[in-house]
């Protein structure tokens, strides 16, 4: 729900034109228009295949109240006309977000900054209340203004994930955000397709520090190879993690049986001691950046490690499974970026037992599709795995860098036919691939034949 405005003030907003019954009432937007209800705003977007206004008519009858069009429909439902219904979202958005007086924390990078911002916004809660946060992985320009447009009196703070595919999105985006607090997590390659260099993507990622508030702070990861880079960026304050260098570091870090880490923590507001139900070095290093945004805010570090501690991994996300013949699986499923891949190969070579990798394909790789998968396959090999199982394809390229006893299949039914054998009560096999190698396919498989 978003504060109630009527059509009047929202033409006024957007500098729209209207058409209707300007005292209707809009408390609701979305641009679904199987969502729309008494109050909703639907925005008609034109797109590719298929044009929001289209839909007019079906969303009048669902009782919205009005629609943001780029040109009049006919049809009697009020109507508002602006250039561009997407850009007025962001407009609206940034409207929202000027009335909103709590601290507001944006997060991006190339991995990591899902769950950076799930740890934020559990840290926060148990300080401050009632906290806004970024839904799965709605992080793009229409996804981020959609939240912000959700904001409201009841809520202590806000968390926002900014993700981008092009230069200048996350400049858009941290313009209409206007962050307090900003979170770069890392540069790992992903997207590098569309941005045609690891430069460029560090670039993208660094047009969040441009729009901080001037009270604001920059949280940088001190161990990226474009940390420099982007502290030259700053205008103001920043505080760097890292494992081993940055104002709050790790130190002692253990891993439990399943991967499990805990560690001190070394920060400018004392020493704290951590354990997550999250697994691998990697999400201390995300447990870092959260500590960091969470201390200049004045969470005590006490709270901070019982919030932390209390998190446990979603689907798709490193999240443990009994699988077929008694073996543990890892669903890492959701995504996968180099970076990502790597961090769950780790994880997975410091497990006890047989530990095999079920790899699906990375996408938007551009140019460097080949190199990367082989250099992946080449680190499961180094890392000692016991076991590499792919899908033929792009995948395949990381399979033969692997090594000859990697197993490749022609689709997911076959390769857990082939998995099915191997995997028993001492094995852990990790599931990892971009969405559209569609590996959760591989898990509902696999977790179907054990009954889970």
């Amino acid at each position: 729900m978003m504060q109630a405005l009527s059509l009047q003030q929202l033409a006024t907003l957007l500098d729209a034109r209207l058409q209707g019954d300007s005292s209707q009432r809009i408390n609701h937007l979305t641009f679904d228009s199987r969502q729309v209800q008494p109050g909703s705003l639907f925005v008609a977007l034109p797109g590719a295949r298929t044009d929001g206004h289209r839909f007019i008519p079906a969303v009048r009858r669902g009782k919205a109240s009005a629609a943001l069009v780029e040109h009049w429909q006919a049809d009697p439902l009020p109507q508002l006309k602006v250039v561009s219904p997407r850009r007025a979202m962001g407009q609206l958005a940034a409207w929202n977000r000027q009335l909103f007086s709590g601290p507001v924390v944006g997060v991006t990078g190339n991995s990591g900054k899902t769950t950076v911002k799930e740890m934020l916004a559990a840290v926060l809660r148990a300080h401050f209340g009632q906290v806004l946060a970024t839904a799965g992985n709605l992080n793009n320009d229409l996804g981020m203004p959609l939240t912000l447009l959700k904001l409201q009196p009841v809520h202590r703070a806000a968390v926002l994930e900014l993700g981008a595919n092009h230069v200048g999105e996350i400049d858009y985006l941290a313009a209409i955000a206007r962050p307090d607090i900003g979170i770069i997590t890392n540069v790992t390659g992903a997207h590098l397709g569309e941005f045609g260099s690891m430069e460029a993507i560090a670039s993208a990622k660094g047009e969040l520090l441009a729009h901080l508030e001037p009270s604001g702070c920059a949280v940088l990861n001190a161990e990226d190879h474009f940390f420099d880079f982007w502290q030259r960026q700053v205008c103001g304050e920043f505080l760097s993690f890292g494992l081993q260098q940055g104002d709050v570091r790790a130190e002692t870090i253990s891993l439990d049986r399943f991967g499990n880490p805990s560690f001190e923590a070394i920060t400018p507001w004392g020493r704290q001691l951590v354990s997550l139900q999250l697994p691998g070095r990697h999400n201390v290093m995300n447990a870092l950046a959260v500590m960091a945004a969470a201390g200049r805010l004045g969470v005590p570090l006490a709270t901070q490690a019982v919030a932390l501690n209390a998190l446990q991994p979603v689907s798709g996300r490193l999240h443990r499974i009994n699988t077929w013949g008694g073996a543990l699986l890892l669903d890492d499923s959701y995504n996968a970026s180099p970076g990502a891949v790597r961090s769950a190969i780790d994880v997975l070579a410091e497990l006890p037992g047989k530990r095999l990798l079920a790899l699906g394909a990375l996408a938007e790789l551009g140019e460097a599709t080949e190199r990367i998968h082989r250099e992946l396959g080449d680190y499961a090999r180094q890392r000692g795995l016991d076991g590499f199982y792919t899908l033929s394809g792009t995948a395949a390229l990381a399979a033969e860098a692997y090594g000859p006893d990697a197993v490749i299949a022609d689709d997911h039914a076959a390769l857990a036919e082939l998995l099915k054998p191997v995997l028993d009560a001492d094995t852990c096999l990790l599931v990892k691939g971009s969405r559209s190698s569609a590996m959760d396919k591989l898990v509902a498989l696999l977790g179907r034949a054990s009954g889970t």
